[in-house]
């Protein structure tokens, strides 16, 4: 009976960290995964169509991985299901300096990203 009891705590306390979130020795569980939207402008708020912007993981060691795109006619991007963490952005087109931001991207959240670029003079 004893034995039982026992058992059916553990079940329960296992059940318990499964739906709180917890990680369950020998099992997989989903990390929640960020969203990532933005807008390229110039300095004086003009879109920058066909930008390029590149994630790449901030630290090469936290086993994230790149990610990029080409920014659409008004300037826009935006990436779904990406892995929490700190980013190093670098955006490029022709006739801008390459601009580079640091951004975060929490669990179940939307970062909003603006990247403002300078003509090359």
């Amino acid at each position: 009976m004893r034995a039982v009891i026992l058992a059916l705590l553990l079940v329960s306390a296992l059940a318990g960290m499964h739906c709180a979130g917890g990680r369950i020795p020998g099992r997989t569980v989903d990390v929640a995964m960020g969203q990532v939207r933005g807008r390229v402008f110039d300095e004086y708020g003009a879109s920058i169509p066909d930008a390029t912007v590149l994630f790449q993981p901030a630290d090469p060691r936290s086993g994230l991985t790149e990610f990029g795109a080409v920014a659409d006619s008004r300037g826009r991007f935006d990436f779904e299901g990406v892995r929490p963490g700190t980013y190093r952005v670098t955006c490029r087109a022709r006739g801008y300096e390459i601009t580079v931001a640091v951004e975060e991207v929490k669990p179940g959240v939307q970062t909003e990203v603006t990247l403002t670029m300078r003509p090359i003079k």
